[in-house]
């Protein structure tokens, strides 16, 4: 005989229903990338799809926690091991929910709360979150296997694997979402602002470009300053020539398709594309003769989208990296 009464079916209708939420928005928001890269949908279709999968996955997590608390994962005659777990799932559970309240008043709370709002940092708020939410899954999960056969509630781990796929599912979104606040919102980044390194080959294939080619000058100078101090110029103790054929080795060592090496010039163009949605991305490095060597330049600049997320800069240093190991 089982050790406890069965859960209602209510408790049970809900279990699945985080399960399912988890699974929609882990689904949808795992064919945004093929369905922009094959263009079935637009730039505005994915942002309308991210945001309405963040939601569903929180709700998912939120509606996982909090049915899987009503589902304890183990009866009364659980024994020593899984009753120290199922608490520490309870306790975990519990810490979850109470960070995603703070993540509410951190963001909408600012028009009714706006004290409590300010005291409050969404990267923290959503790290504690996740952490005590996946460490509830695992006891949890744990509490379950432990108890004796017949002591387990049904239904709870259908609500814990909601809560896993609504994690997973609104990772993206809210990572974004916080490079967004944190990151410089520009597109086009340049070891050189100053005087930018400019398209010239690239120009005739950017027919499906948002962003102008041409770099948008202080503003954004002014904005990649602060926002990456650590990006410049990179020096080599060597002759153009040989400068230039290090950068174009370091480009295809990254996987950029090159497109133009003009050795008169000192300039090398190549595109980028992003593996998931397959964003095209315009590079163009410079070489350029000093009395030390040579000087590099390389400019990364988005054709869509008004911030790149970090994107860009991640690439500067990537190859600079490459370059200078």
């Amino acid at each position: 005989m089982p050790l406890r009464r069965a859960p209602s079916p209510g408790k049970l209708f809900l279990a699945r229903l985080a399960f399912a939420l988890g699974w929609l928005a882990a689904l949808a928001i795992l064919l945004l990338g093929p369905g922009y890269r094959f263009g079935h949908i637009d730039l505005m279709m994915v942002q309308r799809v991210l945001t309405i999968g963040a939601y569903v996955a929180i709700g998912a997590v939120v509606l996982g926690l909090s049915v899987s608390l009503l589902l304890p994962t183990a009866g009364p005659e659980r024994g020593v091991v899984a009753g120290i777990f199922d608490i520490g799932h309870r306790l975990a559970a519990a810490v979850a929910l109470l960070s995603l309240i703070g993540l509410g008043l951190a963001t909408a709370g600012r028009a009714f709360a706006p004290d409590i709002a300010a005291r409050l940092e969404p990267p923290l708020v959503i790290a504690v979150a996740a952490i005590a939410a996946a460490a509830a899954i695992v006891l949890g999960i744990l509490a379950s296997l432990a108890a004796p056969r017949g002591s387990g509630k049904p239904g709870v781990l259908s609500a814990l694997f909601g809560v896993g796929l609504g994690l997973v599912a609104a990772y993206i979104p809210l990572s974004w979402r916080l490079a967004a606040q944190t990151l410089p919102p520009i597109n086009d980044v340049s070891t050189d602002t100053r005087d930018p390194p400019r398209l010239v080959a690239l120009l005739p294939m950017r027919g499906d470009a948002t962003t102008a080619a041409e770099h948008a000058g202080d503003r954004v100078a002014r904005l990649q300053a602060a926002g990456y101090p650590d990006i410049g110029s990179v020096m080599l103790p060597v002759a153009p020539s040989e400068a230039l054929t290090r950068t174009e080795q370091v480009a295809r060592a990254l996987g950029w398709n090159v497109v133009a090496v003009e050795p008169d010039d000192g300039r090398i163009e190549a595109i980028a594309v992003t593996p998931w949605f397959g964003f095209h991305d315009d590079i163009v490095i410079r070489v350029r003769p000093v009395p030390e060597g040579s000087r590099i330049d390389i400019r990364s600049k988005s054709r869509q989208g008004l911030s790149d997320l970090g994107a860009n800069a991640r690439r500067v240093r990537a190859f600079v990296a490459r370059l200078t190991p």
